[in-house]
């Protein structure tokens, strides 16, 4: 097991902030902004609809959706980094098939997937992996990793515009694939740490557990867990 410093003068988890972060910019490959760029070239050269296109990505979301429930007690039991490495990579493969396909089918397939895995698996994996390292401090953790998301929607539609406008949207799907790889796959193996107790270190760096003094006592106060089976029961959760 890893040994943590008695006194550490910075805390692990940022890292696992930051690593989240990136996960979050690779996620922007298969969104709507990088999509709305690519559009008018698949209409120019297929010939397809915009609603044919945009099918697509509803198909993908749906599909994010029924994957999120099941790969989410995995990410539990594994932590996020082998969920948000694999769907790097199966982004990353996507965006080469991508540019390379040729048919409607073999589009709708493709972003299905890759926009699935973005929503669906790579969202989830790094935000819960964030949330373990974060109690007190948890909101700002989860804030700033979708720093990153913003960021990609920022930056991303207009860098791919400018590759299409010197070359053609095949080489911006070859470049957006290599940002995948770059942000999404490799410093999640490094740096996407499935949780602080590995490390010798608690939750928010702090010295000690979370106590709360009573008239029994000093008393350990841990923080709450609900199971999926207790939260699908409460009404906040469907709120």
């Amino acid at each position: 097991m890893p040994q943590a410093d008695s006194n550490p003068r910075f805390f692990l988890g940022w890292t696992v902030v930051a690593a989240a972060a990136l996960s979050a910019i690779a996620q922007v490959a298969f969104f709507n902004p990088i999509l709305g760029v690519l559009i008018p070239e698949f209409e120019r050269e297929f010939g397809w609809s915009r609603t044919e296109i945009s099918l697509a990505a509803t198909v993908g979301t749906v599909c994010a959706a029924l994957i999120a429930p099941y790969f989410g007690p995995l990410i539990d039991r594994y932590g996020g980094k082998p969920f948000v490495a694999a769907g790097g990579i199966v982004m990353a493969i996507g965006l080469v098939a991508l540019a390379n396909m040729e048919t409607e089918w073999q589009f709708f397939v493709i972003y299905a997937i890759g926009r699935s895995m973005a929503a669906g698996l790579l969202n989830v994996a790094a935000t819960v992996t964030v949330s373990k390292w974060f109690i007190r401090k948890r909101g700002m953790a989860v804030g700033l990793t979708t720093i990153g998301t913003r960021i990609g929607f920022a930056t991303m539609p207009i860098g791919a515009q400018l590759i299409i406008d010197q070359y053609d949207w095949r080489v911006a799907c070859y470049v957006l694939a290599a940002i995948v790889a770059t942000f999404g796959i490799l410093p999640a193996v490094q740096w996407l740490h499935r949780r602080p107790e590995a490390f010798g270190l608690l939750p928010d760096g702090a010295k000690t557990p979370p106590v709360t003094v009573t008239s029994a006592g000093t008393v350990v106060q841990q923080e709450v867990n609900w199971t999926r089976h207790d939260a699908l029961r409460t009404s906040a959760f469907w709120m």
